[in-house]
């Protein structure tokens, strides 16, 4: 059966294990929505896999779909399907290589179907003289009659689209004791003693990355993540000769960096056939500290026996770099992967990486806690994580925030290219100590600040850009355009950000070229986990200069920007109305003035202290919309705050006025904050404004 690690090209929410490819469909097809919802959609493949005596596999497949139509938007959202398939034929995986000038993929319109081939080495290998094929999971035994062993995969996607996948393994001759092992799931069987005339020969192929990144140091030791991509080196045994290769041995050592591991013994080696072994470090974390690149020494050593049980052994010696904690690359691609990359699927191929950007997200770290405390403060104690309403009002103070602290976007957006070179990227801690970072500094830093209050975030990466992505806790996402926070007079507001980033999160769901990173999944499920950062001390924010802000003292940063295109951050300098009123010694009767160039009356009933009162707003065109107060106070010195609700033109529209009063006029500071469903804030507007007494 044909196996990937594919974790889907339209949406990398779930980075994903060994996948049959029925899976693999599962999650292509998730990412769009098609047909009617009344019909039971499915996916039915039937696979077939010819096991050599060698151990390589020939393996085809047939992929139909029902009804036709999903057989139509696949090839309209993969006209070149090499990327459809990128991960089934890569050469990330453990155990096994795909020879790609065996590959053919191709479309029949006759009949609707996708159609599979390719060769596969080291696709069975014998360990303790058993043969063994990795299986999928889930995947179960129909049937088995003589060499031929029947399997399948049934799955359900959150769509409702039912996958059937039946899979046909050909055993090569000689096999017996033929079984399923679903708790190693593995295919094993046994074959008779191998022989051979003459001697065997070794052909290493050893695949390594030049560039160790520390940021991701624990997920080189853990070879479940993304069915063991990541791994530090790689290893093709081939054996050219006309004998078996017997007890053959693989061992690595990276010198003082990395604790040495007992290798894995495989029997035999057949001649024409191969074995696939990689290399996962337990690498110190003494790496976390570095700054700059460290040489390192890259040993692997593989030793047989022949029949005759003489010992040969093969060495090589790499020099590896293991790059400082911010320097990131983009691909895991080695540099002659590079040059096979087909050029259609470049942006994926050469971003394959992405997924390790889970481990710069530090939500547990002391200053992100620590920062997430003071925006809590400034959203008024709100649980940001107990609807959608507070998840917004917090995710709008830590916008406020980082405006207030003027921590800005200088960088030009640029990040990930596909140069597959070395780039920098800034833990949160660094963004906080520079108050700047690039497109993707700014989304980590957000990112990490949600996910500490509970919130799920994600990292959105796309050609050029990456942005924060924000699941609701209802379960609608919305993107946080972070390039917002750019410096002097490029500042928008949270509405704006709010705004662009969800129809950039849109737009690029419809493209189809991004990687999603959901935070809670790539770490929580996948291991995907920050490096040990050297602690910090407690004073840590003060010395970087951040401070903490109040709603009433701070809202003037919010910048420009209303989501609309609009000029409407900050304070206006802009009053009107009767700046000499008639005389008046309390707030009871009438008051008259203007806001952004509507009439505004103000009257108010007092008793004492106890005061309340309606606003009335006439527009340019002379609508008129009425609002009575919904929570007013008098606090010494004449201070009033006034909390009131108007609808106009369609809209609900909040009204927070904070006023003093001087005899005939009042004078303070008016926000107008548009209303949308669930009361959710769309829009902050805040203007000076004087009011004029006309009488009882």
């Amino acid at each position: 059966m044909l196996r990937s690690m594919f974790s889907p090209t339209r949406n990398h929410v779930v980075p994903a294990g060994l996948l049959s490819l029925s899976v693999l469909m599962i999650l292509i097809v998730s990412s769009f929505s098609i047909c009617n919802a009344q019909e039971q959609n499915e996916i039915n493949m039937k696979s077939f896999s010819q096991i050599m005596v060698d151990g390589t596999m020939k393996a085809s497949a047939v992929i139909s779909f029902k009804p036709a139509s999903y057989y139509d938007v696949i090839k309209a959202n993969y006209p070149d399907l090499y990327v459809l398939f990128r991960d089934v034929i890569s050469n990330g995986h453990s155990r096994w290589e795909v020879n790609r000038d065996s590959v053919h993929i191709a479309a029949n319109d006759a009949s609707q179907t996708i159609n599979l081939k390719m060769n596969v080495l080291g696709a069975a290998y014998c360990k303790d003289k058993q043969w063994r094929v990795d299986l999928s999971k889930g995947e179960s035994l129909i049937t088995q009659a003589g060499r031929k062993v029947i399997t399948s995969v049934v799955g359900i996607n959150s769509a409702g689209v039912m996958v059937n996948d039946t899979n046909t393994y050909v055993l090569p001759a000689g096999a017996s004791d033929i079984h399923v092992d679903t708790d190693d799931r593995v295919l094993a069987y046994d074959m008779p003693a191998p022989h051979g005339k003459g001697n065997p020969q070794i052909n290493l192929d050893l695949l390594y990355h030049k560039d160790i990144m520390t940021c991701a140091y624990k997920v080189y030791a853990d070879p479940t993540i993304e069915n063991g991509q990541y791994w530090a080196a790689k290893a093709i045994i081939r054996n050219t000769g006309t004998a078996p290769m017997y007890n053959v041995k693989i061992s690595y050592s990276m010198g003082q960096y990395a604790d040495s591991a007992s290798p894995d013994t495989y029997s035999y080696v057949m001649p024409g056939g191969a074995v696939v072994d990689c290399y996962y470090p337990l690498i110190s974390q003494e790496v976390a500290t570095f700054k700059t690149e460290n040489p390192a020494h890259l040993n692997i050593t593989c030793t047989y026996e022949d029949a005759h049980g003489h010992t040969h052994s093969e060495q090589h010696t790499k020099l590896i770099s293991l790059l400082g904690i911010n320097q990131f690359v983009s691909s895991n691609l080695t540099a002659d992967q590079v040059q096979m990359t087909n050029v259609v699927s470049n942006w994926m191929d050469m971003n394959n990486n992405a997924p390790l950007l889970a481990a710069y997200v530090t939500k547990t770290d002391d200053p992100v806690k620590q920062f997430a405390g003071y925006i809590s403060e400034l959203a008024g104690g709100v649980e940001a994580a107990g609807s959608d309403k507070d998840a917004l009002t917090w995710l709008q103070a830590a916008y406020n925030m980082e405006l207030v602290n003027n921590i800005v976007y200088q960088t030009p957006s640029g990040f990930f290219d596909g140069t597959h070179e070395v780039q920098d990227v800034k833990f949160p801690r660094d963004t906080l100590r520079a108050k700047s970072g690039t497109c993707i500094d700014l989304a980590i830093l957000y990112s990490s600040l949600a996910e500490s209050v509970g919130l799920n975030a994600s990292l959105m990466l796309v050609p050029g850009h990456c942005f924060s992505v924000i699941t609701l806790p209802g379960g609608q996402m919305v993107g946080i355009e972070n390039t917002g926070l750019g410096g002097g007079d490029q500042r928008q507001g949270f509405p704006w950000a709010l705004k662009f980033g969800t129809q950039e999160l849109q737009k690029h769901l419809q493209d189809g070229r991004y990687y999603l990173i959901n935070i809670d999944k790539n770490q929580g499920i996948y291991n995907i986990t920050p490096p040990n950062l050297p602690p910090v001390d407690t004073n840590f924010l003060t010395e970087c200069g951040i401070r903490r802000a109040h709603y009433e003292a701070d809202q003037p940063a919010l910048g420009r920007g209303d989501g609309n295109g609009g000029n409407n951050g900050g304070l206006s300098p802009e009053v009107a109305g009767n700046a000499s009123g008639a005389m008046a010694d309390s707030y009871a009767g009438t008051w008259t003035g203007a806001v952004d160039g509507k009439r505004l009356k103000i009257t108010f009933i007092q008793h004492d202290i106890y005061l309340d009162g309606k606003v009335t707003v006439t527009t340019a065109d002379g609508e008129i919309a009425e609002g009575k107060f919904r929570n007013v106070k008098i606090t010494s010195g004449d201070h009033v705050s006034i909390d009131c609700r108007v609808n106009m033109n369609g809209h609900a529209y909040s009204l927070l006025m904070e006023g003093s009063r001087n005899s005939g006029n009042i004078k303070g500071e008016i926000t107008i904050i548009q209303r949308g469903a669930f009361d959710v804030p769309l829009s902050t507007h805040k203007f000076r404004w004087v009011m004029g007494y006309t009488g009882s």
